[in-house]
């Protein structure tokens, strides 16, 4: 996706996040302490300035941009702001305020297994408005259209306040629940699309470690 190419829903644009942009970067660090969905928590997050965000995005475009064409992704929501408006003439624009944040990151092996994660996050005050559900089906379809890309996995940690909205918001996209496993030192759920096999989400490979065999809750 090019920087002038925008995706846009019924409320929303989702466009590339810009590590040359200071207000995306200064952005990025207020919306790390933010839960995140389908995890179920806040991020343990080492981007507290903007800064820090500067030089994660610039890490994300230089790798997953251009190595795959998608990466993170800058969530707005679209308001009208009229300029003018006369009897015979009405002229406006349109406004874009900054609410989130969706995150695609294949995570590449020296092998021919590449494995995708999902996760979004929205400010507290814009949660609980369908934005994130919006956002992610309008991805997940532009995805698939450009690069064929079907295979994606969430994890959804467990014994938290937020793990069943975690598991339903992850349900709607039509993600299935494949078994328990620890990652980063958190147990959770391995959610998935439909069809992708075990050995994508759990190759060794990957930032993902098993305690032991995955074990299946279907």
């Amino acid at each position: 996706m090019s920087e002038s190419l925008k995706l846009t829903t019924d409320r929303l644009c989702l466009s590339q996040f810009l590590w040359s942009d200071p207000n995306h970067c200064q952005f990025l660090a207020k919306l790390e302490t933010t839960l995140r969905i389908p995890n179920g928590r806040p991020g343990k997050t080492a981007i507290r300035t903007s800064d820090d965000g500067k030089q994660s995005l610039y890490q994300d475009n230089q790798f997953q941009w251009n190595h795959y064409g998608y990466g993170t992704y800058l969530i707005s929501l679209v308001r009208p702001s009229f300029l003018q408006i006369t009897d015979h003439n009405r002229s406006g624009r349109r406004e874009y305020e900054c609410i989130g944040k969706l995150s695609l990151t294949t995570w590449g092996t020296s092998g021919p297994i590449h494995a995708t994660e999902l996760f979004v996050s929205i400010l507290p005050e814009y949660q609980r408005r369908g934005y994130a559900t919006e956002a992610t089906r309008a991805l997940l379809e532009f995805v698939w259209t450009q690069f064929g890309l079907a295979e994606l996995f969430a994890f959804a940690t467990l014994d938290t306040s937020h793990t069943e909205a975690a598991r339903a918001f992850a349900r709607k996209l039509g993600f299935r629940e494949k078994g328990l496993a620890k990652r980063f030192h958190s147990s959770g759920l391995i959610l998935a699309t439909e069809g992708m096999r075990k050995e994508i989400f759990l190759h060794t490979s990957t930032p993902i470690t098993i305690d032991g065999d995955l074990m299946d809750v279907e």
